[in-house]
């Protein structure tokens, strides 16, 4: 997981992959709100499972972040790797799917795609017909991974993807939802706008008037069953 200035969400989106069961690995690229703080706490009652690795970087480097992470990760010597953002939360029904998946899914299937509902507010909203496109999150590790770098085309190297382009076999896309936060409010979509605005100039605009046709959207209740099916998700989708 990589973070940076994700106060409001992280405690609960580091929390919600402990029912994985497996090991958390947090890169916070030089947060200035109370992310750090926040984590310290979380690593202090979690140590067997939580690790947290600070870094104070004078430029902004997804890809740089990415590999650094991927590096912490292959040290534990895993099967998959998922990745996850501080804006983001696994449901609890997401994470039996995930854990299914990996025992499951046939050898060919190398890597897992996600649905991701924006959130609206507190109380369990999201908007029904406006959601994340599904993004590749959980990848088989396989040979060469360990001399693998993440890099895009994009400044600061942004949009370079969270699973390894070298990866090669069948992608599919699981029944399973990630809450997304970003947008969860007026104060969250400003900050949003104020990042893409210093850091990606060049995605300023799509970026502006994808929040605003994602703010029209009609609110739906979230539920951790929820079906694909429910928002016209077919195709591949896998369980």
């Amino acid at each position: 997981m990589r973070v940076k200035d994700v106060e409001p969400y992280i405690s609960r989106a580091v929390q919600s992959t402990f029912l994985l069961g497996g090991y958390t690995i947090v890169l916070d690229d030089g947060s200035t709100d109370g992310t750090g703080e926040q984590l310290e706490i979380l690593a202090e009652r979690n140590r067997s499972i939580l690790e947290i690795v600070s870094c104070q970087h004078q430029m902004m480097d997804e890809g740089r972040d990415r590999t650094l992470l991927l590096r912490y990760a292959l040290d534990q010597d895993p099967k998959w790797i998922f990745t996850l953002d501080g804006d983001e939360e696994l449901p609890s029904e997401t994470c039996y799917r995930i854990l299914h998946a990996v025992e499951e899914a046939p050898p060919e299937v190398t890597v897992l795609s996600f649905i991701f509902p924006c959130m609206w507010g507190e109380n369990e909203f999201f908007r029904a017909n406006s959601h994340l496109p599904a993004m590749e999150r959980l990848f088989r590790v396989t040979d060469g991974l360990a001399d693998y770098e993440f890099k895009s085309v994009y400044p600061s190297n942004m949009h370079c993807g969270t699973v390894p382009k070298i990866i090669t076999g069948e992608r599919k896309l699981l029944n399973a939802f990630i809450k997304y936060w970003g947008y969860e409010s007026d104060e969250a979509i400003r900050r949003k706008l104020e990042f893409y605005q210093k850091n990606d100039p060049g995605h300023f605009e799509v970026i502006r008037q994808t929040v605003e046709e994602r703010k029209r959207g009609s609110k739906m209740q979230f539920s951790d069953d929820l079906d694909a099916r429910v928002l016209g998700i077919h195709g591949s989708v896998l369980y």
